[in-house]
């Protein structure tokens, strides 16, 4: 089979305005941030920290070259990067003013997925998020219920260590998420998910449990 040279073309000026607005934790060695096709914005006082040994790669990898990856940072925001960590091209994410979102080493982010942060999102080390999936800690929208009270719109998520979240998955506010566990493809998680656990289903609920996989 032949194989297929994914294209990486990294952006001199999206490189150093990532680094301008990179805090580093203990020693950095290389290129803290490497920047590809891709649209970077940074609110006042908003940051990223890259921890010892970590590197953020943005739109340099991926199946659609073409696509710009997106970073939008609100005020006082803060990206953690906890090891290497990759986002393909074309992915979006958007942290509001305030917001927290950590990654851990390993993990990668595949082209076209999404996550938007209004509170804080964490995703752990070595997690495979495919294509196409959508990451959510809140409702945006005020939801009132019966009584004429208003449904807090915004609530963390927690993803663990070594999770598979599958091709068009969605993850909604306030779920957490085991290690080891593997969100099937197409898949709406409104619950928590236990270690070592697949879901499947709109919503997800439980098809198999003590598994592992391989990244």
């Amino acid at each position: 089979m032949k194989k297929i040279k994914l294209m990486k073309r990294v952006s001199i000026i999206n490189t150093i305005r990532g680094i301008l607005n990179t805090k580093t934790k203990n020693k950095i060695t290389k290129l803290p941030i490497i920047a590809g096709k891709s649209v970077l914005s940074f609110g006042k006082e908003s940051k990223i920290l890259i921890k010892s040994g970590g590197r953020l790669l943005i739109g340099i990898d991926g199946w659609f070259p073409k696509n710009h990856t997106q970073l939008f940072m609100g005020e006082n925001s803060t990206f953690i990067v906890d090891g290497k960590v990759n986002l393909g091209t074309g992915v979006t994410i958007s942290l509001e003013q305030n917001t927290v979102l950590e990654i851990g080493n390993g993990t990668f982010i595949n082209p076209n997925s999404e996550i938007y942060v209004r509170d804080k999102i964490s995703i752990g080390s070595n997690c495979a998020i495919s294509w196409n999936v959508t990451i959510l800690d809140s409702d945006s929208h005020a939801v009132i219920d019966e009584n004429g009270v208003e449904k807090n719109r915004n609530s963390p998520v927690s993803i663990g260590n070594n999770v598979w979240i599958g091709t068009g998955a969605t993850i909604l506010k306030g779920v957490s998420i085991g290690d080891g566990a593997i969100i099937a493809a197409k898949s709406v998680v409104t619950k928590d998910v236990p270690s070592n656990t697949v879901v499947a289903g709109n919503p997800a609920i439980k098809r198999k449990e003590n598994i592992s996989w391989i990244l």
